[in-house]
């Protein structure tokens, strides 16, 4: 292992151990245009009757594409992260929530008054609103470690496009945190991912790191009083599956690609209406890949 190790250091990071490493580099001014498509899905089949709302065992559906360019404010070096605006430049969402259809369709290139099209639930509506009229702030350092000005962002699908996977650059297996909101539930779940070091590739002029992780709940924090329960007194369980690739470019120092298809399933039991106490069961299944736009 400390073979593979030092050979990881030396042969993808090209640096010298005792010295700070760089993976990701950030030119001054840098635009970096991302396409994200994702899917969010929550499905409560196997539920109680009472918490199938309607008879719909699908209450949430979500599916997303978007054109992000992150964008170099303040560049930084080593020991110093880069500070980003991520500017939404095209976005289109279908869906479904509670049997109510969900549209979005945003350009910038339109007029002011049809700039952003939307109907359907007004939560969900002013998500992507917010995605679209203000640019996010975060920094990122050297080995893809990211910081927002807003920790509230600190959310997968919520940080579509600001994705560029951490790593580390003296073993070959690591471990990273990403956390999720479980639809409905509202609770807030922190899943780690076990990193592993695969292998390095060329295509074309790029040298690609390559580098897959598999996921496990870490923790599951309840809402809070004052936040919304659409489910009272339930304590689930949660489990996760699924999977993460990246590939990094080691020769332009960015993010080449990266894929998450993670599955975290949640059961407990919950007072019903004649008094009793019904099984909850559930699947929430997120996806979303983040690729590097080519300049044509």
């Amino acid at each position: 292992m400390k073979h593979a190790a030092l050979a990881l250091a030396l042969i993808a990071l090209a640096a010298a151990p005792q010295e700070p490493v760089s993976i990701y580099a950030f030119p001054p001014n840098e635009k970096q245009p991302y396409e994200v498509i994702g899917e969010m899905r929550i499905s409560l089949a196997g539920s109680h009757k009472d918490f199938i709302e309607k008879g719909n065992e699908v209450p949430l559906k979500v599916e997303y594409r978007a054109l992000f360019e992150n964008v170099v404010v303040v560049p930084g070096d080593k020991e110093k992260p880069t500070a980003l605006h991520r500017k939404v430049k095209k976005l289109t969402v279908t869906g479904e929530y509670k049997g109510e259809a969900l549209k979005v369709d945003y350009d910038p290139g339109r007029s002011a008054e049809k700039q952003f099209i939307a109907q359907g639930q007004g939560d969900l509506v002013e998500f992507f609103r917010l995605w679209c009229a203000t640019p996010a702030e975060f920094k990122c350092s050297a080995l893809g470690k990211v910081q927002w000005a807003d920790e509230r962002l600190d959310r997968l699908m919520i940080k579509a496009g600001m994705m560029y996977w951490q790593v580390q650059h003296d073993t070959v297996t690591w471990d990273t945190t990403e956390r999720i909101a479980v639809p409905l539930l509202h609770h807030k779940i922190s899943v780690v991912f076990h990193n592993k070091f695969v292998k390095t590739e060329t295509e074309g002029s790029r040298k690609l790191m390559i580098i897959e992780a598999k996921p496990e709940i870490a923790a599951a924090e309840a809402p809070g009083a004052d936040e919304p329960k659409e489910i009272e007194s339930i304590e689930p369980t949660f489990k996760a599956g699924g999977s993460a690739k990246a590939q990094i470019d080691l020769t332009q120092g960015r993010l080449h690609s990266l894929r998450l298809n993670l599955k975290i399933e949640f059961s407990g039991h919950a007072p019903v209406s004649d008094g009793a106490k019904g099984t909850l069961r559930g699947e929430v299944n997120f996806t979303e890949s983040q690729v590097y736009k080519e300049k044509p």
